[in-house]
């Protein structure tokens, strides 16, 4: 009888703990790291000198862009949380946030450009090519193609 009614009890805190957020609203992702705007820049700096062969003056000028990138979305996603707290996701325009997106991502491709030779910039755009493609199959493989 002690132990139904400690299992019992167990059973009870579990289920209480198990609803302490409210329904719909998500913290940061358990066992997955909060990267800072420092950090982001410093893994695509790294990434994409993998890509093309960064000098080392290239480098810190490739992280000043990243990093300016970085923030910018930083600030976005904020924006975002504050919105969706506020219960103002609801009005949200997705398509006026993907243009926004694709305008951020070709400014920081022009500015990039700028900092690489003509032999970086081709193999920056098959890179671009390559992770967009291994984008494109996850998505397949999750959900079915894409619309």
């Amino acid at each position: 009888m002690k132990a139904l009614l400690s299992l019992i009890l167990a059973f009870a805190s579990l289920s209480l703990m198990a609803q302490d957020r409210p329904q719909g609203q998500r913290g940061p992702r358990e066992g997955r790291p909060q990267w800072t705007v420092a950090d982001r820049a410093e893994r695509e700096t790294a990434r994409i000198h993998e890509a093309v062969n960064l000098t080392d003056k290239q480098i810190a000028n490739v992280y000043k862009v990243v990093y300016v990138c970085a923030k910018q979305d930083s600030i976005q996603m904020a924006e975002m949380r504050a919105k969706r707290a506020s219960g103002e996701a609801m009005n949200f325009d997705r398509e006026a946030f993907r243009k926004q997106n694709e305008e951020k991502e070709a400014a920081k491709k022009e500015a990039l450009n700028k900092i690489f030779t003509k032999e970086q910039s081709k193999k920056y755009e098959a890179w671009l090519e390559e992770l967009a493609r291994q984008r494109q199959q996850r998505g397949q493989g999750q959900r079915g193609p894409r619309q």
